[in-house]
This record gives structure tokens, C-alpha cells and sequence, in this order.
């Protein structure tokens, strides 16, 4: 048989980060409702628990996003150092990374 099956194959993880990240992303673009980002927060965790390397870091980003729009500041933040810290030049994050909100907030929270 050419398809290997597991409880949640490569197939699956790609599937799963994909299309997390696309309905998500989409709501975030979508949606300025709380009730409706907090649902996209839940989509994106489902992509979240897929990751398995940097390539996958897209994933965060979208969570990031949501989170800020949300104002949930700190919670997005610790994010974007935590994957900063791993990969310095994280495409997806050099807009928050020079941004003065997030510089001042690493300077209060280190």
C-alpha cells in the first residue's frame, strides 16, 4: 500500500496546519467580533499542536495577530519572543520586532 496510515499521518498534519490556518487567518481578517476571533483562536490551536519545525512558524504568526487584535498584548508578545528567540529573522514578525510597543515591553519583561 503506498499510504502509510497513522493516527495522524504527515498527510493529516499538513491538512490540519493548512487549513487551520487558512479559516482562521481568514477570520481574522473577517471579523472584528470577539466572539468570532476567540473561534478563530480555537481553529489556530488545533494548526498549533501540528507544528513540528520552523517552517511551521506561519501558524504562530496568525495567532499573534489574532491575539493582538483581540488586545491581548502580553499573551502575543510572549509568542513573538519565544519564536524570535529561536529564529531571529522570523520573516513574519520583523514588523512587530522593530515596532516601539514591542521593544518597550521587552524592556519591562526581561
Amino acid at each position: 500500500s503506498i499510504w502509510h496510515f497513522t493516527d495522524l499521518g504527515a498527510f493529516q498534519k499538513e491538512a490540519c496546519r493548512f487549513a487551520s490556518n487558512s479559516v482562521a487567518w481568514d477570520m481574522h481578517k473577517l471579523y472584528n467580533d470577539s466572539d468570532q476571533l476567540e473561534k478563530a483562536l480555537e481553529i489556530i490551536e488545533k494548526g498549533i499542536k501540528c507544528i513540528e519545525n520552523e517552517s511551521h512558524y506561519y501558524i504562530y504568526d496568525t495567532k499573534v495577530r489574532i491575539l493582538l487584535k483581540l488586545k491581548r498584548i502580553d499573551e502575543a508578545y510572549k509568542i513573538v519572543k519565544k519564536v524570535l528567540g529561536k529564529d531571529a529573522d522570523f520573516y513574519d514578525f520583523q514588523d512587530i520586532k522593530a515596532s516601539a510597543a514591542y521593544k518597550k515591553w521587552i524592556k519591562e519583561n526581561q
